[in-house]
């Protein structure tokens, strides 16, 4: 039994994707104003999410983290398009609230369940990949 054997790029990716959120909602608590819902003012944008009466303003969607997010989750983004789809085709807009969540934020917790499971699959892939390149290796050099 070998004392320190590798991690697996499973374990690695998993564990990368759930600090990454960690610091999203970090982020969101930090960036985040309070919300209560309202007739909007000509010209007055809704925020993209809304969760439990806070509210991520549209000037922060724009911040580092959450341009890292949505580039490394950029498969899960695509994904999970049919809430949007879902939402769209009843009537609803980005700030009607359903359990004090938006349809953004119903998308966004979407993106976050695919986001394990595209890391995952991306993880299995490395970890055969990495087998398969170790095996060829030993049988070529022995």
């Amino acid at each position: 039994m070998k004392l320190f054997q590798p991690l697996r790029a499973t374990s690695v990716l998993m564990a990368g994707n759930g600090i990454l959120w960690l610091v999203w909602i970090a982020n969101f608590l930090i960036l985040s104003k309070p919300y209560a819902p309202h007739n909007k003012v000509f010209d007055e944008h809704s925020p993209p999410y809304i969760f439990w009466g806070r509210a991520f303003p549209l000037e922060a969607y724009a911040s580092t983290v959450m341009q890292t997010v949505k580039f490394l989750e950029h498969p899960s983004f695509f994904l999970a398009i049919p809430v949007n789809y879902f939402f769209s085709s009843r009537g609803k807009l980005v700030d009607d609230l359903f359990w004090g969540v938006s349809a953004g934020g119903y998308y966004l917790i979407t993106v976050f369940v695919l986001s394990f499971l595209q890391w995952y699959l991306i993880g299995i892939l490395v970890d055969y990949a990495r087998r398969r390149l170790r095996l060829n290796w030993g049988a070529t050099h022995t």
